[in-house]
């Protein structure tokens, strides 16, 4: 297990407040992979971590049972620990997440978690992984995209499912679902629906106070 959380920020420093994006990798990724995000979501400090698990040549956010499914004591206290990892680095403000496979499943347990603690989310390519029933009306007021391949072999598809059907009818979010003709990897397609996505949300919402 790694003993720190690492983190790398980019972004020239500006007078006028940018949103904030927090990436959190893949399994096995590091906070390096964040380099592919450049430029995606345009005036934004793009600040990425590293999971505190050693898992196949990187870090993990949390241990897992098989694909998709978690270990629950290990994502609650990996939860617990980014928290306050987050809290350090963000005191006064909400920043958004943007997560990656196993990244993206701990971006939607940090939602579900403390709502209140940010702007939203993009789920890219990962599930749901807290435990099932999800409560309703849970995330309302936040804005959420998930979106995955069609031909994605690495997650159940039925999980995939399950996860995008509460988000979009039952956790109160204003969420968006976009499956696409690719698989698990951070595509092009991908990025471009979360840029325009991301666009929208910048332009039509006034940051919180």
């Amino acid at each position: 297990m790694c003993s720190e959380v690492g983190a790398v920020s980019g972004g020239a420093i500006s007078a006028a407040p940018k949103p904030t994006m927090v990436f959190l990798h893949g399994r096995g990724g590091s906070e390096s992979d964040a380099d592919v995000l450049r430029g995606t979501f345009g005036e934004v400090e793009l600040v990425a971590f590293r999971g505190r698990l050693v898992a196949g040549g990187g870090y993990a956010w949390f241990q897992n049972v098989s694909p998709g499914i978690a270990n629950l004591e290990s994502l609650r206290a990996e939860v617990l620990a980014l928290e306050q990892v987050l809290d350090a680095h963000f005191p006064n403000h909400k920043p958004w997440l943007c997560g990656f496979s196993n990244g993206a499943a701990m971006a939607a347990a940090l939602l579900l978690s403390r709502p209140g603690r940010f702007r939203g989310a993009l789920l890219l390519s990962g599930p749901i992984v807290d435990p099932h029933p999800w409560p309703q009306d849970r995330l309302r007021g936040l804005s959420v995209l998930m979106v995955y391949g069609a031909v994605d072999r690495m997650i159940p598809r039925e999980l995939m499912q399950l996860s995008s059907e509460y988000l979009t009818q039952q956790s109160g979010a204003d969420a968006s679902l976009r499956v696409v003709v690719d698989g698990h990897e951070i595509s092009a397609v991908k990025l471009r629906v979360a840029s325009e996505w991301f666009a929208r949300q910048n332009h039509t919402r006034r940051p919180p106070a």
